[in-house]
């Protein structure tokens, strides 16, 4: 029952934006810090991004059973009730926050709270009626990332807003990446994703704008921030070569594995933009 529980909060999405998480706090201190903050801090980060992950399974369980590779989910199989699984949401949103507001700021609790109602709240339901709910949940996705670095500064400024949009640039062609690879099950679920809506050639159109937009908000690091040009520069040709890799989908006719390839190379981008943002 505990691996139930486990796999209710979506670890592998608390583990993603919890790297970002950490890499923002790691820029703001510039490596000098107090550790038990920082560790607080960003449990407080995990608990608040699983409890709306497991919200997310609530309210989604009938969307779930529809789809091939959601149906074994613990709230669509029905291995956890609904009580239960709010009564779950409802302690991790507590501790969460809990922590965000001892260890880290009011600023940060704020982006915290701000990032899980735009996703418990709105993205959810609205992906129901709209392709366009993937733009406004990315902004719930920018908020580990800010959130980390004002955990440490306790303020926002320009390189928070700058790495916020970094995040929802990247994430952008990362979830369209998904709509494609997995269209037949969001279709049998009546999920309107933009791969569904507007067709697979739209969809790698946004790939590529969206990949070009995170190419042009990183080289603010360098502008506003002065990041060193080994950074710039390698990540930039990562980007371009993102954005090339995107380009070739639009002459394939099966997508699914070219799809599968842009999406594991936007979670290698992701690695490296958050490695050498939080070693800088």
């Amino acid at each position: 029952m505990l691996r139930q529980y486990w796999i209710l909060a979506k670890p592998g999405i608390v583990a993603g934006n919890l790297m970002t998480a950490i890499a923002g706090y790691l820029f703001a201190s510039h490596l000098s810090f107090d550790v038990t903050n920082f560790i607080l801090s960003m449990l407080g980060f995990a608990f608040v991004i699983a409890s709306s992950s497991v919200v997310n399974n609530l309210y989604d369980r009938d969307v779930d059973k529809a789809m091939e590779r959601t149906r074994t989910r613990p709230t669509a199989s029905g291995a956890i009730s609904m009580k239960s699984g709010s009564v779950y949401a409802l302690v991790l949103a507590v501790l969460g926050f809990g922590l965000l507001a001892v260890f880290a700021n009011l600023t940060t609790v704020i982006l915290g709270a701000l990032g899980f109602v735009i996703y418990a709240a709105v993205y959810t339901p609205l992906k129901r009626k709209t392709y366009h709910a993937t733009f406004i949940g990315g902004f719930a996705g920018a908020m580990p990332l800010m959130g980390g670095y004002t955990a440490f500064t306790g303020r926002i400024d320009v390189v928070t807003l700058v790495l916020g949009m970094m995040m929802l640039m990247w994430q952008l062609p990362h979830f369209y990446a998904l709509a494609l690879m997995h269209k037949k099950d969001y279709a049998k679920a009546k999920i309107p994703t933009v791969s569904i809506v507007l067709g697979k050639r739209m969809t790698i159109y946004f790939m590529l704008f969206y990949t070009l937009m995170f190419v042009l908000f990183n080289s603010l690091l360098y502008r506003y921030i002065y990041f060193p040009r080994i950074y710039i520069v390698s990540s930039t040709c990562l980007c371009v070569l993102w954005a090339w890799f995107s380009a070739q989908g639009l002459r394939l006719k099966p997508v699914n594995n070219w799809a599968q390839s842009s999406f594991l190379m936007s979670l290698v981008i992701l690695v490296f933009m958050s490695v050498f943002i939080g070693i800088y």
